[in-house]
């Protein structure tokens, strides 16, 4: 082989090469286009729930503020517990 074909042979080899990597930067390209777009979508999705929780939270808030909020009472519990069962036991009955 002399220089000519060589260096022939090394510029097509360098044309492919340029072609093919066009094809991938191309389809790169192509894939980071979607992928910036559903990250935009979630963003936005995720702020829009920000929105709603911060929403429930102020009405919460406002609610927690309107109860009161008493400890359990394990007494009064059991005591409405065996009501509870009394009641059953007369429905029963009857």
């Amino acid at each position: 082989m002399d220089t000519k074909n060589i260096l022939e042979k090394i510029k097509k080899e360098g044309e492919e090469t340029r072609n093919h990597f066009d094809v991938v930067v191309e389809k790169l390209e192509d894939n980071i286009k979607i992928l910036a777009e559903k990250l935009s979508y979630n963003t936005e999705s995720i702020n829009n729930h920000g929105s709603r929780l911060e929403k429930i939270e102020s009405r919460l808030g406002g609610i927690e503020g309107a109860i009161r909020i008493s400890p359990p009472n394990p007494q009064s519990d059991s005591q409405r517990a065996a009501q509870l069962m009394n009641s059953a036991l007369l429905k029963k009955n009857n």
